[in-house]
Parts: C-alpha cells; sequence; structure tokens
C-alpha cells in the first residue's frame, strides 16, 4: 500500500494534501489493492474523499465501496463529483450496483440526486 493509500485509509486530510503536494499520484492503484479514493471511501472519510476528487482521482468503484458500508454521505458526495461527466453511464452503471448490492437508501440517494441534477 502507498503512503498517500495510508493516509487516507486513515483519514489524514491534511498528509494526503502534503503527499499530493509532493506530487504523489491520486489515480494509482497499486497492484491486487485499492486507490487511496476506494480506501477513504470505504472508511468513510468524506473530507479525504473530497479532496481525492478534486484532485483529480478516478472514482469509479469508488461509490461501491462507499455503498457496501454504508456511507450516504459519501454516496451524496461522489454523485454529485461524477455527475458532471458522462451523466447518463454514470446513472445507469451506479442504478445497477445499488439495486444489486439491495441498498434501499443508496439507491434512493442515487435516484433522488438524479433527479434534482436533471
Amino acid at each position: 500500500m502507498t503512503p498517500l493509500c495510508h493516509a487516507a485509509s486513515a483519514g489524514h486530510l491534511y498528509i494526503v494534501e502534503l503527499l499530493l503536494d509532493a506530487g504523489a499520484d491520486g489515480s494509482l492503484t497499486p497492484t491486487f489493492g485499492m486507490s487511496a479514493l476506494e480506501h477513504a471511501a470505504s472508511h468513510g472519510h468524506a473530507h479525504v474523499v473530497d479532496l481525492l476528487c478534486c484532485a483529480g482521482a478516478p472514482y469509479d468503484s469508488c461509490l461501491l465501496h462507499a455503498s457496501e458500508c454504508g456511507h450516504w454521505d459519501i454516496v451524496r458526495m461522489l454523485v454529485l463529483h461524477c455527475a458532471e461527466s458522462s451523466l447518463s453511464k454514470f446513472w445507469m452503471d451506479r442504478l445497477r450496483v445499488a439495486e444489486a448490492l439491495g441498498h434501499l437508501i443508496s439507491l434512493m440517494t442515487l435516484v433522488r440526486e438524479m433527479f434534482q441534477l436533471l
């Protein structure tokens, strides 16, 4: 696991910021591991998730980690961050994931946000 992943997993916002400023790659996913953003999302560190999203980290699978762990504030944040790019593909993929996992609250959050943005 990279130093950025360790800091994100523990929720150390200032260390994550320092590492990004020093040139750490927020999009790097270690072999057989999760990205820093996935670690932050699965551990419920919303402030770190927001920082990494703003820094351009890819958030393709983070919604899955956040919804599996019941971090609805992060689900909402990721929906808002992701909604600007490839809207229809984004919504269909996320709705299928939430439905498959049986997370009613996550599904309701996604549907509500989708209709507010359209």
